[in-house]
């Protein structure tokens, strides 16, 4: 799970709802899967041109991927966030 990933959990609240005894091992499935989800929704809003640099940037964790981002998909903030807010109903409804 990428660093970031742990915050955006953090700061959902999820992690702390896991039991003690799977923790580590719910955090890190929950994690690889908002990654995942994460990843769709910003390929499926990037213009077709762009996706392979996106997916390179991504896999080099690229600095500046936040502003390359924000120059081709103007409301990535949104989109990212709708997909945690999404994320996080949807694991709630499951703990």
């Amino acid at each position: 799970m990428l660093p970031q990933t742990k915050k955006i959990l953090d700061s959902t609240g999820l992690l702390e709802k896991l039991p003690a005894e799977s923790k580590d091992k719910l955090a890190e499935k929950i994690g690889e899967t908002l990654e995942k989800k994460l990843v769709a929704a910003l390929t499926s809003n990037v213009p077709a041109d762009k996706v392979a640099e996106v997916e390179q940037r991504m896999d080099q964790n690229d600095s500046n991927l936040e502003q390359y981002l924000a120059e081709i998909v103007p409301n990535h903030q949104e989109i990212l966030r709708q997909t945690v807010d999404d994320f996080t109903q949807e694991v709630e409804g499951l703990l």
